[in-house]
């Protein structure tokens, strides 16, 4: 899919770059958190009792989540708006995701990584796979700081993961659930170098954004920046590098997010962007989107293929991010 933003005249256009061999990061938690540091510090000093004591209160936490993300994706499927997007056939499929799929979807809990794992699985917050349908993996040992929200959000990584599931679903039972950009991922290596952009991955992320500013199955543009702004004016969406101001292109067709630095320094500008990692490293590690106190890497990393950098501002295009919402059967 190529993105295109009209500002003053200029046409800027993103194809992607296929020389860039970089692997993705995103599950990295650079910066850390002393909270899980000293979390795993005194589970390890238990006895196992004490450790199983504490796991049950802490697995009961997060299968409370589970069940909150559950019913979040169920009435978001009961959503009328939604089920105008499914085809007769395909409404069979919906119905059975609501009452077979969903219910018996449950959490697994890691406290430590497989050393067999490669160093992106080793380093994720969560997984899921196609070979255990019903199953989405918390990697507690990577985030958990004592309580349930963790050192990032233990719900925002399930409702991912539990994205993941339910694309696996629709498409084992011939459902398409968005229109595909990229050929499909065959290897590992692929599916790591382009994390940023891959379809998959941008169809969880939309859920977050989704979940998060209340979105509908068919808000345009504006309605997507005005409830995020409005999130932005009443605390719950946050910065701590950038200030959230609304724009429109000069053709007034298009519906933009501008996030102006708080700070000249650590963000380029005028760059020509040719691919999302770009926008994307003048937020990371910036707090750049923080929702409820945490970054938020999923809304990160949705808005680095949606965005560029222009005289210093990172603007994000929500028109485009709307017709992905629009194009999109997911939550």
């Amino acid at each position: 899919m190529k993105h295109l933003l009209n500002f003053s005249g200029f046409l800027f256009e993103d194809n992607g770059s296929s020389a860039d061999q970089t692997p993705c990061t995103y599950y990295q938690d650079k910066q850390g958190d002393s909270g899980y540091k000293n979390f795993w510090a005194e589970y390890s000093n238990m006895s196992p009792e004490e450790q199983k004591t504490k796991m049950k209160g802490i697995t009961a936490g997060v299968l409370d989540l589970l069940e909150v993300i559950k019913d979040e994706y169920a009435k978001w499927y009961s959503n009328p708006a939604t089920i105008k997007k499914f085809t007769q056939e395909e409404d069979k499929v919906r119905m059975k995701l609501l009452s077979e799929y969903l219910p018996k979807i449950t959490c697994k809990l890691h406290t430590k990584p497989d050393p067999n794992a490669s160093k992106m699985k080793q380093a994720s917050w969560g997984w899921f796979s196609a070979k255990a349908p019903y199953i989405i993996n918390v990697a507690l040992y990577n985030f958990f700081n004592g309580k349930s929200t963790g050192n990032k959000s233990i719900k925002d990584t399930i409702k991912h993961e539990m994205a993941h599931a339910i694309d696996a679903y629709f498409s084992e039972n011939g459902v398409r659930a968005y229109d595909a950009t990229h050929p499909p991922i065959t290897t590992p290596g692929e599916y790591e170098r382009i994390y940023l952009m891959n379809d998959k991955d941008q169809f969880a992320r939309l859920n977050i954004l989704r979940g998060i500013i209340k979105a509908g199955p068919t808000d345009s543009g504006k309605q997507l920046l005005v409830k995020f702004l409005d999130e932005a004016k009443k605390g719950k969406i946050s910065s701590e590098s950038f200030d959230f101001k609304g724009g429109v292109s000069t053709k007034g067709d298009l519906y933009l997010l501008r996030m102006i630095p708080k700070r000249m320094e650590g963000v380029k500008g005028k760059v020509p962007l040719n691919v999302a990692k770009k926008v994307y490293s003048s937020m990371m590690n910036k707090g750049a989107i923080m929702v409820g106190g945490k970054e938020n890497f999923n809304l990160e990393q949705l808005f680095s293929n949606f965005g560029r950098i222009i005289n210093n501002e990172i603007v994000i295009n929500m028109s485009d991010i709307a017709q992905l919402n629009y194009s999109s059967k997911n939550m």
